[in-house]
């Protein structure tokens, strides 16, 4: 194979794009060509060799020092006549005489005078140098794309016996304009389509626009909310100039905020589709979500044509059961990939929007992005029946519940299900408003609403997915110091105690308590043994507290930042820290 003088090929396309005879807009024909004429060294036709007209190297301008303002061609005519007059005259005066101490002061003066016939200078004019080069590539930008478009050049067809190639780019979403992202991206499957046609290969490289999804209809939602609560056009109220205690920020590696980085800075969708260069005429518009679909495509389209985008544009389209043809492709590939097994049917964790009833994948978000649903493994408490110092003076709620004659369990989520045999006790927010729920086998189930959300999605409880009947609601104090039986556990029954640093949206806001290995569960469970009034105000007892000693459970290895470590981890990290009370109750 013979040598190939990369530069003299590039040189050659470059001839033959200036033959090339284009009908362009007046920016093409005013732009600047190759020539001995333009003021840009960088068109100047002095090529070092090995080099051609875009790649040599430049020296900067030598950038013009500003005239100090005592010269005289910054003046005008009349007034330079006066100051040179002034000086010359004086001088005849001292030849004979000493000069006088505050001459040079009076030379000094006329300058001071000058400052507002300078503003009236006809030569501060606003120059723009440098853009010869830029004019000359969008000239031969504009001519090449237009020779594309005659000559058809990216249109693919089949060609028996030639090598095939494809490549394809994830369709952008269409719930805005495309971005600069988006272009530094596909150049690279651009490059590799482009480069494997100039091989002699059949290259394909379609694109298309994505509008699957929640995002889209999330937006349409929104606009139409912002309508309802705001009227149209939306007066939002003014944001209030509240500032917050800003948190230290922790050093160390900055976290990826890709999505973070993509949002608009306006808080509602109003104000976004505005940035987009939408009108208060055309925004109601889009709470159809089937605007968005023949809006922001086209727009993208236009965009990639400018960019220079080498794809077949005849096989561009846009997904969801609004394009039928990409719609049965779509059910035909699911259909052959579940008849060969390789998918399934069924339930797994996930993230779930309740709105759409459906879950809702990464990108599919609005905001989220980035979220995994989070596991949890419920543990079933049988609540005893029996009176305790609660009760005893404020009377139980719980009473007819047990006359339904059906078992009530407390149901814990826990991420540590193998720790269970240390329990000593179970925690519930005194002020936590829980609920009562019946699951499919005719259990009566404690726990917080959001807890219950999540049972029945997962079909656990009575009723159709996403609706569930409460039984009953209480409030935590109807809970404190009740026994309750905890499987697995070395005690026959642990008390319910109280923690006041319980979230109720976080799993069912009843906690397990193994003090052998958490520190929360050690200090509370400390507190109420030894603080007398403490365990008067959440109506405990010493004998809910006192006989339930630690129990170990496993063996964490020491290290030199932590020597404590071992089987019982959490009291001696407490008693080495000095850790005080956690528990506060109200």
């Amino acid at each position: 194979m013979a040598n190939i003088n990369l530069t003299d090929e590039i040189n050659k396309v470059i001839a033959f794009i200036d033959t090339l005879e284009v009908e362009e807009s007046s920016n093409v024909a005013t732009a600047t060509r190759h020539s001995t004429q333009s003021t840009d060294v960088a068109f100047q036709p002095l090529i070092p060799p090995g080099h051609t007209s875009y790649s040599w190297n430049v020296p900067k301008p030598i950038e013009k020092k500003k005239a100090p303002t005592s010269k005289a061609p910054s003046r005008p005519p009349k007034v330079s006549t006066k100051k040179k007059a002034q000086p010359q005259a004086k001088s005849k005066a001292q030849a004979k005489a000493p000069p006088k101490k505050d001459s040079p002061k009076k030379k000094a003066a006329p300058p001071q005078k000058s400052p507002k016939k300078k503003k009236a200078s006809p030569k501060r004019e606003i120059v723009v140098k440098g853009h010869d080069r830029r004019d000359t590539l969008i000239n031969y930008q504009n001519k090449v794309q237009a020779m594309w478009k005659k000559n058809k050049v990216f249109e693919n067809n089949p060609t028996p016996g030639k090598p095939k190639f494809m490549c394809t780019f994830p369709y952008p979403y269409m719930n805005g304009y495309l971005h600069l992202g988006h272009g530094f991206t596909l150049s690279k499957a651009e490059f590799a389509a482009s480069y494997q046609r100039m091989k002699g290969k059949n290259a394909f490289f379609p694109f298309a626009f994505h509008c699957t999804g929640m995002p889209i209809a999330a937006a349409a939602r929104k606009i139409e909310n912002e309508m309802k609560s705001y009227g149209n056009p939306p007066k939002f109220p003014k944001a209030e100039a509240v500032v917050k205690a800003q948190p230290k920020k922790k050093k160390g590696k900055k976290k990826k905020g890709k999505q973070e980085k993509k949002k608009s800075t306006k808080k509602y969708q109003w104000q976004i589709m505005k940035e987009c260069g939408l009108t208060d005429k055309d925004i109601p518009a889009f709470t159809d979500p089937h605007k968005w679909l023949n809006h922001f495509p086209k727009i993208g389209m236009d965009h990639l044509k400018v960019f220079g985008l080498k794809t077949d544009w005849r096989r561009s389209f846009i997904t969801t059961d609004q394009n039928p043809y990409y719609d049965a492709f779509i059910r035909w590939q699911f259909n052959c990939l579940h008849k060969g097994k390789y998918i399934y049917f069924g339930n797994r964790p996930s993230v779930f929007s309740t709105v759409k009833k459906q879950p809702c994948g990464d990108h599919d978000r609005a905001e989220g992005e980035q979220k995994k649903p989070q596991n949890y493994v419920l543990i079933k408490m049988r609540v005893l029946e029996g009176e305790t110092p609660y009760t005893k003076e404020k009377g139980d709620n719980l009473e007819p519940f047990f006359k339904m004659g059906k078992p009530i369990f407390m149901v814990a989520g826990t991420l540590r299900p193998e720790t269970m045999y240390g329990q000593t006790n179970c925690f519930i927010l005194p002020n936590g408003k829980y609920i009562l729920v019946e699951t499919k086998n005719g259990e009566l189930w404690i726990t917080g609403k959001q807890g219950a959300n999540n049972m029945t999605w997962q079909n656990m409880l009575k009723g159709e997915p996403g609706e569930y009947e409460t039984v009953g609601e209480i409030i935590g104090r109807d809970l404190l110091g009740r026994k309750v039986k905890a499987p697995y556990c070395k005690y026959d029954y642990v008390h319910v105690l109280p923690l006041e640093t319980i979230k109720m949206d976080k799993a069912t806001g009843v906690v397990t308590s193994v003090p052998s290995d958490a520190p929360d569960d050690y200090i509370a469970l400390q507190d109420l043994k030894k603080d007398k009034g403490l365990r008067k105000k959440c109506y405990i007892t010493e004998e809910m507290v006192e006989p339930f000693k630690v129990v170990s459970i496993c063996e964490i290895p020491a290290t030199e930042e932590y020597p404590q470590l071992g089987k019982m981890s959490a009291p001696d990290l407490c008693k080495a820290r000095k850790v005080k009370k956690s528990i506060r109750f109200r």
